[in-house]
């Protein structure tokens, strides 16, 4: 039980980073197709 725990405390830590890489890479893109 405590594995499975620290693996979902892995996975939704590791998802959070990848939702703010993806963020600013659309944020990059936008920023740059307007300019």
């Amino acid at each position: 039980m405590r594995m499975k725990k620290k693996t979902v405390k892995a996975v939704k830590a590791v998802a959070g980073i990848v939702a703010v890489v993806v963020t600013a890479i659309i944020g990059t893109a936008i920023y740059r197709a307007r300019h």
